[in-house]
């Protein structure tokens, strides 16, 4: 069988570039050769061993369990059909077993005390909030049992309880409940927030008299409280300006936590009793999700690698496509300027250059060459749009921790260090003219104006809509009756009949699930890309090489004849390593 599914090559000259994270376990082990000293009485073992476990997918979802014996890892993972399932592999190597049949995206998984039975999240892979199935399956495997709803199931370390984090308007409250799901009770109701925003994570201490969590102070600023669940009292052990996302609690009493210190994501450690993190991985980009055995000689890690692709084809496919940029980060909305010599497009930065996984726009020209950063400071950016004649661009940006309501849509000018100009509130801007844009704000479309005019609705309530082919048509969804079909079909009908409604000779757009562009109206089926023209309503197959495109539509963007596309891919490696011997 092999081993890690390896990221392709692509452009090796690019990789060179400052985006990239180095990736030997090598660097990760010497950090042990200097940390041989003590740490409030606890003192890391110098000659601790690591390694990776062989699987034979990279596609990992994050989060794993580890058996309290140390012995065995849980993790969810697809098969050949992409059918998510639980899978068990033993920490000496072999093969993987798969425990469950569901086929649901599985995460957040934890081995019962006595290693009988296993509890973990099914949920949708993109579920980031709110509460989701929590279930319990055999260690051997069956047929899995919903026992309740909340996040991060964990036992107690009896094995009499189950506890799980509940969403609650606010915060996350911390509940237990018995593994038939019954006898369900708020244990801590946190005065702020239980976890900070996209992060779900506790411990049980050793005895299970008290629990740790992690709290947000601010933006990617959180800190370790310890909570007394009999005394219901709180302490800080640690809330040092950085985010922290899995915690565990070792039997010596230490607190093992992933940490975004620089550059990166690594493990860390602190007493209990609070003092000064000592590190204890350095140099594999991102590693998470601590677990350690009961005896504390095993300690299991994740780390996430996602390596972007941006791409250039013909869309007639007189060409092969090529490759112009490539990194270990992650690309979004890539935008080809009205005369095909530069590329817009979104990207994840690197942790610690401005904030964790902040979001700016680069540009560059065609061949990858002179990447430019147009935008900083600590706001998300998404979707830069060039303007008609390519001499401005728009985009949409908003705080990290701000509501979905608050995001802002700005024009620069992507030539030169400018200040970004205010237009109005929305999102998936387009421009009209080039003075014009019309965006998306809460449930209609606006048009919004550079020459000082103010904003006005382009749309009635709940009819989001855009103007294409140049102007002469608009392209308009009605999802008012969403709620009940869970589908909406486009419409289109001419620009001078628009009525801000949908006017009765509008068509209906014989494709779903696609998207307006410059030139046309696409959709992916399958493997194949398909375009309905403007120019003469003709629906075309597209003999270009997609295969790997990520489905959201808004990673695919056509120059304005219609010649020439520009789309991005991800490859993501995920590994499962352990560490032995952590301690001397």
């Amino acid at each position: 069988r092999q081993g890690i599914v390896t990221v392709s090559g692509g452009n090796k000259r690019v990789r060179r570039r400052k985006f990239i994270l180095a990736a030997s376990l090598v660097v990760v082990l010497s950090v042990a050769g200097y940390l041989y000293f003590s740490n409030k009485g606890v003192e890391l073992n110098p000659n601790f061993t690591s390694r990776w476990i062989r699987t034979t997918t990279s596609k990992i979802a994050g989060m794993p369990g580890l058996s309290p014996d140390g012995k065995w890892i849980v993790f969810a993972a697809p098969d050949e059909k992409a059918k998510w399932d639980l899978y068990v592999i033993s920490t000496a190597g072999g093969e993987a077993r798969r425990l469950t049949s569901d086929s649901t995206f599985a995460y957040a998984q934890n081995v019962s005390p006595d290693g009988s039975r296993i509890v973990y999240e099914r949920r949708p892979p993109d579920a980031t909030s709110g509460n989701v199935d929590i279930c319990i399956v055999p260690f051997n495997g069956g047929t899995s049992m919903k026992i309740g709803a909340g996040r991060t199931p964990k036992w107690s370390p009896d094995g009499s309880r189950i506890g799980y984090l509940r969403s609650t308007p606010g915060k996350y409250d911390f509940w237990t409940m018995k593994s038939d799901g019954t006898e369900n009770r708020l244990v801590h109701a946190d005065s702020g927030c239980l976890g900070a925003e996209g992060t779900w994570a506790f411990a049980w201490s050793p005895v299970g008299t008290e629990i740790a969590w992690v709290h947000p102070r601010g933006r990617n600023h959180s800190e370790i409280m310890i909570c007394n669940l009999a005394e219901q009292s709180s302490r800080s052990v640690i809330s040092d300006n950085t985010f922290k996302n899995e915690i565990c609690w070792t039997p010596n009493n230490q607190l093992i936590y992933s940490s975004a210190v620089g550059e990166e994501m690594n493990l860390w450690m602190v007493p209990v009793t609070g003092g000064t993190p000592l590190q204890i991985t350095k140099g594999l980009g991102s590693v998470d999700y601590p677990m350690i055995s009961k005896d504390g000689h095993t300690l299991l890690y994740y780390q996430a690698r996602t390596t972007g692709h941006l791409w250039l084809a013909q869309t007639d496919g007189s060409d092969l496509r090529k490759e112009v940029y490539s990194a270990e980060q992650y690309f979004e909305y890539p935008d080809l300027s009205p005369d095909g010599t530069s590329i817009a497009f979104g990207m994840t930065l690197p942790l610690g250059v401005y904030s964790f996984g902040t979001r700016q726009l680069f540009v560059m020209n065609r061949d990858g060459t002179d990447l430019r950063q147009i935008t900083s400071g600590n706001d998300d950016c998404y979707g830069p749009r060039w303007s008609p004649d390519g001499k401005m661009m728009a985009y949409y940006a908003r705080g990290k921790h701000e509501p979905t309501d608050s995001f802002k849509v700005y024009v620069v000018n992507p030539h030169k260090l400018d200040v970004p100009r205010f237009v109005g509130y929305g999102t998936d801007q387009s421009w009209v003219d080039s003075v014009t844009l019309e965006m998306t704000y809460k449930t209609r479309s606006w048009r919004g104006y550079l020459d000082g005019r103010p904003a006005k609705p382009f749309g009635d309530d709940s009819i989001f809509c855009t103007t294409v082919g140049g102007g002469q048509f608009v392209v308009f969804t009605d999802v008012h009756g969403n709620a009940v079909t869970g589908k909406i079909p486009s419409k289109v009908c001419r620009i001078e009949d628009w009525d801000g409604a949908g006017p009765r000779n509008s068509i209906t757009l014989p494709v779903r699930g696609g998207y307006p562009n410059y030139d046309a109206y696409y959709n992916r089926v399958d493997t194949t890309l398909r375009r309905l023209s403007y120019r003469d309503w003709k629906l075309d197959t597209l003999e270009v090489y997609i295969q790997g495109i990520d489905l959201n539509s808004f990673f695919i963007r056509t120059t304005a004849d219609g010649k020439e596309m520009i789309y991005k891919t991800t490859e993501t490696v995920n590994k499962l390593g352990v560490i032995e011997n952590l301690f001397k």
